[in-house]
Parts: structure tokens; sequence; C-alpha cells
């Protein structure tokens, strides 16, 4: 009788262990989860906000929205701007611009697929965007002010914020000193064909970044300021476009 219950017992055993083993084997007794489409949020917020050149020269800004919408527009003689849709397709951003817009970057036409990129050495943000050719930088992560960088093996200070003018008629050097060369500028509003030696007042200068120790120039003291000015979109510009001014010449103001 024993024996009987024993053998009973591993039939039975038996029986469920088969059962479960063809259960198992039978897909159509297993159900496997659809896969979740997790939204990508985190470059959606990432994205949010304005793109530009770097240093904010002349050029084209992207302007993203939170509703899937942009602007791009551009600052300079042109004719303005235009607004489109943007959609997220894995680590990319696709631009649509909307129809019947009469003022398409036309870049946008042919390289409307951007990728959102690290830029460890650039001296004027943390983020720049690419599509194709063009970089666009990420303008709330500018460099923090006091944040340590290096221009020319040089050790140098990020500065915010870093819209100022020209108090006076200044020099603008290759290096932080009197004894560095003068850079030779265009100037719109002097003249369209002459170059210059010197800055004039009320220039507006982009500033990047200043020494870390004070210097002494004619009695006054301060530190000299890593500067891009802007001398109008019709001049020719500087023959250098960054270089050095000294602060004690120099005043903070705002953009227009």
């Amino acid at each position: 009788m024993k024996h009987l219950k024993q053998s009973l017992l591993l039939l039975l055993l038996t029986l469920m262990l088969t059962l479960f083993i063809r259960c198992y084997e039978d897909k159509s007794l297993t159900t496997k989860p659809e896969p979740i489409e997790q939204p990508n949020d985190g470059l959606a917020n990432s994205i949010i906000g304005e793109w530009g050149p770097e240093f904010r020269g002349f050029g084209w800004y992207i302007l993203f929205r939170d509703n899937e919408n942009y602007e791009e527009r551009f600052s300079g003689e042109g004719c303005g701007g235009y607004k489109g849709k943007y959609s997220l397709e894995n680590d990319y951003i696709k631009l649509k611009p909307n129809e019947k817009e009469d003022c398409i970057n036309e870049e946008r036409l042919k390289e409307n697929l951007c990728k959102i990129q690290a830029s460890p050495k650039s001296l004027y943000s943390d983020r720049k965007i690419v599509c194709g050719k063009s970089e666009l930088y990420s303008v709330k992560d500018q460099k923090k002010d006091g944040t340590v960088l290096s221009i020319d093996s040089r050790k140098v200070i990020a500065v915010q914020p870093n819209v100022f003018f020209t108090k006076d008629i200044i020099y603008f050097r290759e290096g932080p000193g009197v004894n560095f060369k003068s850079i030779s500028c265009g100037v719109e509003r002097v003249a369209y064909d002459i170059r210059m030696q010197t800055l004039p007042e009320n220039t507006f200068l982009f500033v990047i970044a200043r020494t870390p120790e004070k210097y002494k120039v004619n009695n006054k003291e301060d530190y000299w300021y890593y500067v891009k000015p802007n001398t109008g979109w019709h001049s020719s510009g500087c023959y250098q476009k960054l270089g050095w001014v000294f602060g004690a010449f120099i005043k903070p103001g705002a953009e227009e």
C-alpha cells in the first residue's frame, strides 16, 4: 500500500512537470508584452530656449518652444525669419518650416536634422546644436561667471553678464597688455572702407573672459578683458575677431 501511494505521487508529479514544460514551450500559451514607447522628455526639455552663433554675432538664431513650435530669425540685414514645427526622432531634432513662409533659411530645407552635442572647446557655451554644417550654441548654457577657462594656454576667468560698451576711443589688442599689437578694424559708423587701429566710443563688446589678476595702465588698475567687438553689419569687421581691451575703459550695458 505504501509503495502504491509513492508510485501515484511520483506519477502525479511527473504529469504536472510535463504539463508545465509543454505550456512553457508553447508560444501560444505565453504572452509577450508590447514595448512601451517612453517619451524623450530629457531631449525635449534640453532643447527649449534660444540657440545662436557663438558670442552672439550676426546670423541665424533658433528659438525652441515647449509646444513643438520653433522660430528662426536672422540677426543682420535680411528678411527677418520664419516659424515651423519640430519633432524628436531618436537623438535627433527634425525641423519642418511652415508652408507659405516668405523668409525661410534655405539651409533648413536641405539639412533639417539636428543633434545636440557638448562643446568643450567653446569659450561661450557648454552645448551646441549641429544642423548639417551649421552650429548654433545654447544661450542658457553660457559659461557661468567665474568659470576657469584657457585662451592660448593662458588662464582666464569667464565673465557674466557679458554685454559691455567702450567708454572712450580705445585700443583693441592681440594680448592682455600695452606691449601687444593693436588690431585694425573697419567700423560701420565711421567709414565703410577705412580700417582703424582703435575702437570708437560706445562700441558694443561681447565680453568672454578676463585675466585673473588686475594690471595698472595710466594709473588705472583693472583687468584685461577678452572680447568680441560688434563694429556693424556693413563694416569690414576686425582683422582678428577676438582680442583684448583694458577694463578701465569699458562699461557694462544692456543688449538692445
